[in-house]
């Protein structure tokens, strides 16, 4: 009887432990509970294309969600849950924030867009796919996005998908051939003597977007004075990268009409003028090598050869038509080649710099010089390489030397004490040119510092000698979203001008463009016939990330090409979501289409940024989604938090039940 009271006892005290599905903390949750670390912080770009660190703030409770603007099913469905949550959190102190999954579409003027159409006002975020990937990994997501090929299918296009212009897959494209295909014959302008066969209306567009920038090498001297060279690689930079490269010597003397080669490896031409060293270009359309008719500072860098004038052009080795190549035959008839596979820090600063000594050691070439200033020898400071990180668009210290700095769009050189923001950024630097107002013409000056010490203005083109008319002449866009929502995109030409306006540039491109226009007094008041009250936009230029936002400067006080570049007007009740870049010069241009997959969660964190629950799929419930978020804020008692049983009826029984056991333990006594 006594064991049995006491196994009574026993099953009754633990019948009073609540039984719940409490996670670690002891703490009962609604979602699924999480046992992770803190969430870094991560700098990533919000849907008003500024900086946005994560851990901005100081909520008490945060909740990530995971989105993208194409899903058409799950994200809108989680994006409205939140905006239900967000009505039933009054007096908590919470932060909503949104990620993208899809960082290639969702840019901050796409999840603006998307905020707007539902009406979500919490951040919304998105970055470089790099540093997404940290901030998916941290969450443990699952992110999957594969780009969807689009293939027209035509009776054209069925040549093994070859590309018509690519002559380097092996297609021998003749003249003829192009004619018969429909397409345009063109000389390229980086080649002398190269033709290919561009087909359709919009092929080549991007290649010729990408030639009106040029890669540049930026000195920062030590007295602070900046300079942006552009790299120009001629043929005597190429010669002198193909000798270093293969070992050989070369002879030249130098006049006011560049270098004259007089010995190449010891093989010098003769006083009689017997034989000459004769420069050759390689002649695509008849595949063979021809005298060039330009020296060999004027020449473009290519398939180049020296040989000879005595020596019979056939005989000549046919060059690596893949990349540029220097071919060298001696008097005796044997020939060496030097091919340039990749272009590194040493190649772009001999085509860029005017004034350098680079001496080269076992580990390579090293600055040791720029324009006369020479790096002390007790080392107090030397010449640092730097790169333009794209990805972080921010300048970086290389940690490779010149020669092995390889495929680098923009470098700089500064001294090591220099820090990195203190060095100009790129900007993508476009063509420039060196412009006399009083003339209007263009003058010969090739670097910044020569035409504006000559009296001129130093200002962007965009190379628009293939049109034949206008030669070359700057663009300046000017955007209008009417009242009605549509949107249009004009461009302002001008072949020369003085300090312009955004409102004379207004109005030389509506008049440009035949658009009628009323303006007055600095403001806009109808455009097309279209009356509002416009406001004055401005694109601001931020790299990836660059859009267009609203200005409170007068339009009549910021300076076109001072300020910025291109302008827009916005009708009332409207805004710039719908202005497409002015970059595009094709308004129909689309981004790849994407298709992308991933784990769908919903994240509450506590004050700490640790991941406390997760709400996987869409259907969650909201009022239980809400009653975690509150009780992560510390703002709730879970009502499951008690027992489950009824305390004062167990502690009764257990008190009875614990006499009986004494009583019949005595009476067993």
């Amino acid at each position: 009887m006594r064991w049995v009271a006491v196994s009574l006892v026993t099953l009754l005290c633990i019948s009073t432990i609540p039984v719940t599905t409490a996670g670690g903390d002891g703490v009962h949750w609604n979602g699924y509970v999480l046992d992770r670390n803190s969430i870094p912080n991560r700098v990533l770009i919000d849907h008003n294309a500024e900086p946005y660190s994560l851990h901005t703030g100081n909520a008490d409770v945060i909740v990530v969600a995971f989105i993208f603007t194409t899903c058409v099913d799950v994200c809108p469905v989680i994006t409205n849950n939140l905006i239900e949550a967000e009505s039933q959190l009054g007096g908590i102190d919470y932060q909503f924030v949104s990620i993208t999954v899809d960082p290639a579409t969702d840019t901050p003027e796409v999840l603006k867009e998307y905020m707007d159409d539902r009406g979500a006002t919490w951040p919304h975020l998105t970055a470089n796919l790099s540093d997404m990937e940290l901030v998916w990994d941290d969450f443990q997501i699952s992110v999957i996005t594969e780009e969807i090929e689009e293939h027209e299918h035509s009776e054209n296009n069925d040549r093994d998908n070859r590309d018509e212009n690519d002559r380097s897959e092996g297609e021998d494209v003749t003249e003829e051939d192009c004619d018969q295909r429909g397409g345009d014959w063109i000389e390229s302008p980086d080649r002398e003597g190269y033709y290919y066969c561009e087909m359709g209306e919009d092929a080549g567009d991007e290649g010729d977007s990408q030639d009106r920038f040029e890669s540049t090498v930026t000195v920062v001297m030590p007295d602070g004075n900046e300079s942006v060279n552009v790299v120009n690689p001629t043929g005597w930079n190429q010669l002198t990268a193909a000798a270093d490269q293969n070992g050989w010597t070369v002879n030249a003397s130098e006049s006011e009409w560049g270098h004259f080669i007089t010995g190449i490896n010891g093989d010098d031409s003769p006083d009689d003028y017997s034989w000459w060293w004769e420069l050759h270009s390689w002649n695509e359309t008849s595949e063979s090598w021809m005298g060039s008719s330009v020296g060999i500072d004027d020449i473009d860098t290519g398939m180049l050869a020296f040989a000879p004038n005595s020596t019979d052009d056939t005989t000549i080795p046919m060059p690596d038509l893949r990349n540029d190549t220097f071919v060298i035959v001696q008097s005796n008839g044997s020939n060496d080649s030097s091919v340039l596979t990749q272009i590194n820090a040493w190649h772009m600063s001999l085509a860029a710099l005017n004034s350098f000594d680079a001496p080269k050691s076992e580990w390579g070439h090293y600055m040791s010089s720029i324009e006369g200033v020479s790096a002390p020898s007790d080392y107090s400071w030397w010449w640092q390489l730097h790169y333009w990180n794209t990805t972080t668009e921010s300048w970086a210290e290389s940690m490779l030397g010149m020669d092995s700095l390889h495929d680098q769009r923009h470098i700089a050189w500064a001294p090591n004490s220099t820090m990195d923001s203190m060095i100009p950024e790129p900007r993508m630097q476009e063509r420039m040119i060196c412009h006399d107002m009083n003339t209007h013409e263009n003058t010969s000056h090739d670097n910044q510092e020569d035409c504006e010490n000559a009296g001129f203005i130093w200002a962007t083109v965009e190379d628009n000698s293939g049109n034949g008319d206008h030669g070359e002449e700057m663009i300046h866009k000017l955007g209008v979203v009417y009242p009605d929502g549509t949107a249009e995109m004009y461009e302002g030409r001008y072949s020369g001008m003085q300090m312009v306006s955004a409102y004379e540039h207004s109005i030389k491109t509506l008049n440009q463009n035949e658009i009628n226009h009323s303006m007055e007094n600095g403001s806009v008041s109808s455009i097309d016939g279209m009356s509002s009250e416009y406001q004055l936009y401005v694109w601001h230029e931020l790299g990836q990330y660059s859009h267009w936002m609203p200005t409170s400067d007068s339009a009549n006080e910021s300076i076109l090409m001072e300020n910025y570049n291109h302008y827009a007007w916005v009708a009332e009740n409207q805004n710039g979501s719908s202005l497409v870049s002015p970059m595009i010069d094709d308004e129909d241009e689309q981004r790849p289409a994407t298709s992308t997959s991933h784990s769908t969660q919903t994240f509450i964190l506590n004050s700490d940024w640790k991941p406390k629950v997760v709400f996987t799929g869409y259907d969650w419930n909201v009022d239980l989604f809400v009653d975690d978020i509150k009780r992560a804020a510390g703002g709730s008692n879970d009502p499951h938090d008690d027992d489950d049983s009824i305390p004062g009826f167990t502690f009764v029984l257990t008190s009875a039940s614990l006499g009986l056991a004494i009583i019949a333990s005595r009476r067993e006594d």
